[in-house]
């Protein structure tokens, strides 16, 4: 028998391959379709609705993204014995084989007898980085009477009308597979969730509001030359964030960091990544955190980020802000409308610049009444 490789994402995709059925000699297995039960050596099996994502991980302060669409089945495993039963879990096997993990196969037809003969498996997945949510990742034990949940993941499967999914005899002590037909209807992928402005969103125990994004010339203050104004107009980013923990959070602004420093990202359809901006050492944004502040509990602190004004003509702009400068998983997208248009220059950088407006020419003078009775 030919064993099939597993997808790894962010990485080559593996070809799916042909695989020789390993039913035992004379024994048929249980053959059922997906919402309803099937029971073998002692375990019910019950096989969810699948799913089609892009995979977002979020594990302590990191959050690992996949451009690659997966195709997400949950399962459950019930022990209906009287005594304990052991699952381990096969989702980091390097290939997969009828008698030992999950297999997932175009169904053959209503006809035809499972498990066919021969069969192309469609690749199952591991993630490079991270679990997946609802996944588990040790081998368990199944209490009598109790219930455990999992999750499969899968290369997408191409448009067929019908799938197979194959649970090995080794989730239930057997000899023989578990098959669920699953009827299949091809799904677009969903992607992470993007928020509107003024929402509260939850990054652990914080909560952040974005309230907008401005284009203006951002007002600063310089230890040697006082007050100032940048030299364009930038688009800030407003916010606020609120400690619902028992214990002070530490907010970690990194304004002045590198590119490469956890912070806001701000994304433009056009553009792609739109530059943060960050002054001197020695200038500050007016009301800009410039270090390191621990959030009370129950405490909210406003705070913004700066960054480039996007050139091309665009009526949003997306924001990406992590959980992990406030010491949260997670990561937070909201979508933020943008006014193209220029702002008007402060009339202090005029004055600074030398900058005078125009003289508007005076109104023409009113016409003279008519002398009465003429």
């Amino acid at each position: 028998m030919t064993d099939a490789p597993r997808m790894k994402l962010l990485t080559s995709a593996a070809c799916a391959c042909v695989l020789l059925c390993l039913t035992a000699c004379g024994e048929k297995p249980v053959v059922a379709v997906a919402g309803t039960q099937a029971v073998a050596g002692g375990v019910a099996f019950d096989v969810g609705a699948y799913d089609v994502i892009y995979p977002e991980i979020h594990e302590d302060t990191q959050t690992y993204q996949y451009a690659q669409s997966v195709m997400v089945i949950p399962i459950t495993l019930t022990n209906t014995t009287k005594a304990p039963v052991s699952y381990s879990p096969t989702h980091q096997a390097a290939s997969m084989s009828e008698a030992t993990t999950p297999l997932l196969y175009p169904d053959p037809g209503p006809d035809a007898e499972l498990p066919p003969r021969s069969k192309v498996a469609i690749p199952g997945v591991i993630l490079k980085e991270g679990s997946m949510p609802g996944q588990l990742t040790k081998p368990t034990t199944i209490a009598p009477g109790a219930s455990i949940k999992d999750v499969l993941l899968f290369q997408v499967p191409p448009a067929v009308p019908s799938l197979v999914l194959s649970l090995p005899p080794s989730f239930h002590n057997g000899t023989t597979p578990v098959l669920f037909r699953l009827p299949y209807t091809p799904k677009t992928p969903k992607g992470p969730e993007v928020s509107p402005v003024g929402q509260d969103l939850a990054l652990g125990d914080v909560t952040l509001n974005v309230s907008g994004a401005v284009s203006e010339y951002v007002a600063t203050n310089d230890t040697a030359n006082g007050e100032g104004f940048s030299s364009e107009p930038l688009l800030k980013v407003s916010f606020t964030l609120k400690n619902n923990a028992s214990e002070p959070v530490l907010y970690d602004p990194n304004h002045k960091a590198t590119e490469g420093a956890i912070s806001p990202k701000l994304y433009s359809d056009k553009e792609g990544v739109l530059s943060r901006i960050s002054f001197g050492a020695s200038t500050t944004p007016v009301g800009q955190k410039s270090v390191k502040v621990a959030i009370e509990p129950g405490q909210t602190i406003s705070d913004f980020t700066i960054f480039e004004r996007p050139v091309k003509d665009v009526d949003s702009v997306l924001l990406e802000f992590p959980g992990a400068v406030v010491e949260q998983s997670g990561l937070a997208r909201v979508k933020l409308p943008v006014d193209m248009k220029k702002p008007q220059m402060p009339a202090k950088l005029k004055k600074k610049l030398g900058i005078k407006d125009p003289v508007k020419p005076a109104p023409a003078p009113a016409p003279a009444a008519a002398p009465d009775g003429k």
